[in-house]
């Protein structure tokens, strides 16, 4: 694994909003296979506020050993 991508998609879901949720975002994981090819693995959608995402985000990066 050599990068997360992370993915903000538009919109709010009307639930969010009463559980203090902010923004929909995904993760995708990032790899090369032995041909060069870019595989990804995606999370599930999540709705998180912006505090954790980063510490989601920060997270993911330290403990797989990938820079900020």
């Amino acid at each position: 694994m050599h990068t997360i991508r992370l993915i903000r998609w538009p919109g709010i879901d009307p639930h969010a909003v009463e559980h203090g949720w902010y923004d929909t975002y995904s993760f995708e994981f990032v790899s090369t296979d032995e041909h060069g090819n870019e595989v990804t693995s995606t999370l599930d959608t999540l709705q998180i506020n912006e505090h954790k995402k980063d510490v989601l985000e920060f997270r993911f990066a330290g403990s797989l050993g990938l820079g900020h």
